[in-house]
C-alpha cells in the first residue's frame, strides 16, 4: 500500500484494501486526568509521546490523546441540584475563544504536524462530546 491515509479511507468506505488497517494509542502522561493547566509539563509528555509512538510503530492511524483536557474548565458553569430540565437552558457553552479550547487545538496542530501526511488522526473523548463538535470546527478553520 502506497499511502497509509488512502488504506484508512479505502477500509471506512468498505472498499477492497491490501491488510487491515492498524493503530494503537496510549495516554503519554503520568495522569492523564489532572488537568494541564496546573501541570504544564503534561503537554510536552503528550508532543513527544505522539511523535515517538508514530515515528517507531508507524501506525496507519492514531488517535490524538486529550491528556489532560478530560474535564470541563474552570470557566464553565456548573448547575447543582437540578430540580428540572427547564433549568438546563442555564448552561451556556465554553467560549469558543476560551484558552482551554485554543490549547487543544494549538496541541492537536502541533501533534499532526509532523505526520499529517503519512497517517490518519481522529479525536475522540466521549465524556464531553459537545466540545468536540467546536474544537473540530476551529480546526478546520
Amino acid at each position: 500500500m502506497s499511502n497509509k491515509k488512502q488504506l484508512v479511507l479505502d477500509a471506512l468506505n468498505n472498499k477492497p484494501t491490501e491488510r487491515v488497517p492498524v493503530g494503537f494509542w496510549f495516554h503519554y502522561t503520568k495522569n492523564e486526568m489532572l488537568p494541564v493547566s496546573e501541570n504544564p509539563e503534561m503537554r510536552k509528555q503528550n508532543l513527544d509521546g505522539h511523535k515517538k509512538f508514530v515515528q517507531e510503530f508507524k501506525p496507519d492511524f492514531v488517535k490524538l490523546m486529550s491528556d489532560g483536557y478530560f474535564f470541563e474548565p474552570k470557566t464553565a458553569k456548573f448547575l447543582h441540584n437540578v430540580k428540572s430540565a427547564k433549568e438546563l437552558y442555564e448552561l451556556k457553552p465554553v467560549s469558543k475563544n476560551d484558552s482551554w479550547i485554543s490549547e487543544q487545538v494549538s496541541l492537536v496542530k502541533e501533534l499532526t504536524s509532523s505526520f499529517v501526511n503519512e497517517v490518519s488522526s481522529f479525536i475522540k473523548n466521549s465524556e464531553i462530546p459537545a466540545r468536540h463538535v467546536n474544537l473540530h470546527k476551529k480546526i478546520i478553520k
